[in-house]
């Protein structure tokens, strides 16, 4: 049993860096070629399908995934709304690029690109469900590989649309075709065809309800990013925007192999032992020291090698500017770990009403702080970001406590205490970085990321023989 969940983290880690990691590479690689108002044009293009698409990743897919496998009517429910929403979500796109478009770049590129963007909502409406399908029969292998072949032919269309000279229609090229080839493929793999019947209104309340409590949660964080890079580009210009859009990015990637795959098990694995109350709680606490441990290496490592690292990754000239609102972003790592596992937990045990509360405090929260900082700089947007998530992940901790009897400060501890091998970690990094020999940037970092394991690792030894039970990450049986 152990051995067959630590292949399925195995491959739900390669499943995340291929949707989130890989998406985010190529976008670095383009990021060399253009300049930060061209990446900042395409980012608040963009901003609309990253809104939306979270009600077919989250609000379908998952219905999916929790639904009966006989209930065959159900997911023919699924797959009418999947495309009737994203037929609502074109038209929603196609308006607001009337409006964005002209309040963000007069000379008519942005509003342009949304348009073309709009289609990748029709690809990922007729791909939802049968990846939810493949998700519920835990075919995270085939998931995998299917994001990785689908990421990498739109990699070629993208690199031959940089090599023509298409500029910022490159990245568009890469998401359409990305989502096209992706759904083709699940279609492929999932073998489901709907019946004739495929819209059954007796049953279409119900499931829709189901998927606007699943999708509002997450529909609501989700604006966050989209709105701070529109308000972003009309406060402080394209070229800010273009910034922040790096930043989220790297972000992402960091996020592809920390938190995202721990998230992507948690439900299904939640949900098998929810019935199970001192289990479940067990299982959360390793979850959380497992989120601790991961995020608390790749964040504080990131914070520590910022320097270095940004210039490998979009060149000399964007990454100087982005190093400060990295380094700020970074530090919300262990508030995300909280809200990753808090939130799956919550649904796991179909607690919808809290999670849609705290989504709406985070919103309110980080909106009611960056908003006075959308006229001073992209740093002080970070802080606020970050800010906010800690906030947030306090509320979760008060909400686990309530839902499940665990205890504020054992959770804090577990998921925290890492942090303090991480911080000793990152002190080393940045106090002997000056010092490394070596002036080529990759020499550099392999030295910083050597030394900065072994620290990490050492400190880490230190706490699990100071703390004995506390950070055993062995999954329930």
């Amino acid at each position: 049993m152990s051995r067959l969940i630590y292949s399925d983290a195995l491959w739900a880690s390669v499943l995340q860096w291929s949707r989130l990691g890989v998406n985010a590479a190529i976008f670095l690689v383009a990021a060399r070629y253009l300049s930060l108002a061209e990446i900042g044009a395409f980012a608040t293009a963009a901003a609309p399908l990253r809104f939306f698409q979270v009600v077919h990743k989250s609000g379908i897919e998952d219905s999916v995934v929790i639904s009966s496998e006989e209930d065959q009517g159900t997911i023919d429910v699924l797959f009418a709304l999947s495309i009737c929403l994203a037929v609502t979500v074109v038209v929603a796109t196609l308006a607001l690029s009337m409006v964005i478009g002209p309040w963000t770049d007069p000379a008519g590129s942005v509003g342009a690109m949304m348009t073309v963007l709009s289609l990748a909502n029709i690809l990922q409406g007729f791909g939802a469900v049968p990846d939810g399908l493949l998700r519920r029969a835990c075919r995270f292998r085939g998931l995998a590989l299917r994001s990785l072949g689908s990421q990498s032919l739109a990699a070629v269309v993208t690199l031959a649309a940089l090599n023509q000279g298409a500029g910022a229609w490159a990245l568009v090229a890469f998401s359409v075709s990305s989502s096209g080839f992706a759904a083709a493929i699940s279609w492929r793999m999932a073998g489901w065809r709907p019946t004739a019947n495929l819209l059954q209104w007796s049953e279409a309340r119900p499931v829709f309800a189901s998927v606007m409590g699943l999708s509002g949660r997450v529909l609501i964080g989700a604006s966050v990013q989209p709105v701070l890079q529109i308000a972003i580009g009309a406060g402080l210009g394209l070229s800010a925007a273009g910034v922040w859009q790096i930043a989220i990015r790297i972000m992402a990637m960091l996020e592809a192999i920390t938190v995202a795959p721990l998230r992507f098990l948690a439900l299904p694995r939640f949900s098998s032992l929810i019935s199970k109350g001192s289990v479940i709680r067990d299982e959360i606490m390793r979850s959380l020291s497992l989120a601790g441990m991961t995020t608390a290496l790749v964040y504080l490592g990131t914070y520590a090698t910022a320097p270095d690292l940004m210039v490998l990754f979009v060149g000399t000239a964007h990454g100087e500017l982005i190093v400060a609102v990295i380094r700020l972003l970074c530090l919300g790592g262990l508030a995300a770990a909280i809200s990753a596992i808090g939130n799956q937990a919550l649904i796991a045990s179909g607690q919808i009403r809290p999670t849609l509360l705290l989504s709406l405090s985070s919103a309110a929260i980080t909106f009611v702080l960056a908003a006075p900082m959308l006229l001073v700089s992209v740093a002080s947007v970070a802080a606020c970001q970050t800010l906010a998530a800690f906030l947030i992940a306090g509320l979760m901790l008060i909400t686990l406590r309530r839902a499940f009897g665990i205890g504020i400060m054992p959770a804090l501890w577990s998921v925290g205490a890492p942090y303090l091998a991480g911080t000793l970690m990152a002190v080393v990094v940045i106090k002997t970085a000056g010092q490394i020999p070596f002036s080529a940037v990759a020499m550099r970092l392999i030295i910083q990321i050597v030394l900065g394991a072994i620290v990490f690792a050492s400190a880490m030894k230190l706490l699990v023989w100071a703390s004995p039970g506390k950070f055993d990450v062995r999954p329930a049986t």
